[in-house]
């Protein structure tokens, strides 16, 4: 018998203006399972590759699950 678990995914566009009046667009997963919530985003760089951030856990229950991540694709570009 296996054990696995099956999560919900939301899926949001994510718009972020950055120094120098540059603005990049993130895909923004978020997966949740009961109390369990994870979250990943990806965009496309200036060069045409991919910024990823994998799959964290997310911890913080006080906030929007989408502002947890926000600091963090602010970091990333």
């Amino acid at each position: 018998m296996s054990n696995h678990k099956i999560f919900n995914v939301e899926h949001y566009l994510v718009s972020i203006e950055y120094e120098g009046n540059v603005t990049r667009l993130w895909d923004v997963y978020i997966a949740s399972n009961g109390e369990e919530y994870y979250g990943k985003a990806e965009m496309v760089n200036d060069k045409g590759g991919m910024n990823f951030i994998p799959w964290l856990q997310l911890e913080n229950k006080d906030v929007n699950l989408l502002d947890e991540l926000l600091p963090i694709l602010k970091k990333a570009y």
